[in-house]
Order: C-alpha cells, then sequence, then structure tokens
C-alpha cells in the first residue's frame, strides 16, 4: 500500500486521493500560512532591525564627531599640557635662579649688616671713651675753675682786708699827720 491508499479498479481510491489532496493541500496552505506569517514577521523585524540599524548609524555618526571633537580637543589639551609642563619647568628654573640670586644678596646682607655692627660698636666704644675723656676733662675743669673761683675769693678777701688795712693806715697816718703838723 503506497502513502495508505486501496486499489480500486480504475487504479487508486480516488475519494481517498482527494482527500489525501485536500489534506496536503490544507496542511500545505497551513504551512504556507504559517512561513508567510513568519516572512511578514521577519520582514517587519527586518524593517525595525534596518530602522535601529539606521538609527543606531545617525548615533554613530554623531558619536564619530564628537569623537573627533574630542580627539581634537584632546590633541589641544596634550599640546596645551606639555607647553605648561614647559612654562612650568621655565618658571621653575626661574624660581630657583631668584631663590639662589635672593640667597647671596643676603648672604651680602648680612655681611654688610655684620660689617655695619661692626663699626657701630666701634663708634660706640670711642663715643664712650670721649664721653668719659669729656666727663674727665669737665671735672678738672671744674675742679681748676674751682680753685681759681676760690683763689679770686682769697685775693679779694686780700684786697678788701688790705683796703681796710690801708684805709686804717692812711687814717691813723693822717691822724698822726695831724697831729704832728698842728
Amino acid at each position: 500500500m503506497a502513502l495508505g491508499f486501496h486499489k480500486s479498479l480504475f487504479g487508486y481510491n480516488c475519494e481517498e486521493v482527494t482527500e489525501y489532496v485536500h489534506k496536503t493541500i490544507s496542511s500545505n496552505q497551513e504551512i504556507q500560512n504559517s512561513l508567510n506569517k513568519k516572512i511578514k514577521d521577519a520582514e517587519q523585524k527586518i524593517s525595525e532591525l534596518n530602522s535601529e540599524i539606521d538609527s543606531i548609524n545617525n548615533e554613530k555618526a554623531e558619536i564619530t564627531k564628537q569623537l573627533e571633537f574630542y580627539q581634537a580637543k584632546y590633541e589641544e589639551i596634550k599640546v596645551l599640557s606639555e607647553n605648561i609642563g614647559k612654562l612650568y619647568l621655565v618658571a621653575q628654573t626661574n624660581a630657583n635662579a631668584i631663590i639662589d640670586a635672593a640667597e647671596k644678596s643676603k648672604e651680602a646682607a648680612n655681611s654688610e649688616i655684620a660689617n655695619s655692627i661692626a663699626v657701630i660698636d666701634s663708634t660706640n666704644e670711642s663715643l664712650n671713651d670721649m664721653k668719659v675723656r669729656i666727663n674727665e676733662l669737665t671735672a678738672d675743669f671744674c675742679a681748676k675753675v674751682d680753685e681759681l673761683n676760690n683763689s679770686l675769693i682769697k685775693t679779694k678777701a686780700i684786697i678788701d682786708s688790705a683796703d681796710v688795712d690801708a684805709t686804717t693806715g692812711k687814717q691813723e697816718y693822717e691822724t698822726v699827720f695831724e697831729s704832728l703838723t698842728k
């Protein structure tokens, strides 16, 4: 029995063959409908995926533009940072040179200050010596002036005394002369 048909006088049973063909057509139609539905779903999915691919391509283009922009900015920043690094090194070198010069100036100033302090100390000693010497001279001068004053006072007393003695002597002389001449 081929395909499960019964044989009849003129070959296979027509009803069974017709029924088989209808079942096969119906089954094939269902399969075809199912496959057509799957094709439509797949085409719709393909269309959605193509839209998504277009959207992703647009996003990719935007991201590529942004990437190019940021890469350009990166290069600018890289060049800028290199320049800043160079400027930093130059500034650091200049700062070190300034610090060295300041240290040398400080040492020179400290040396000058030490010399000036030595001169001040020497001058102060000289002034103190002069003060002592002037005080000694002043004391000697005052003593000499006091001595001279005392001498003048004594001389005045002697003169006053001599004047009194002269006046007394004159009076005595006049008295004696008068007594003689009378």
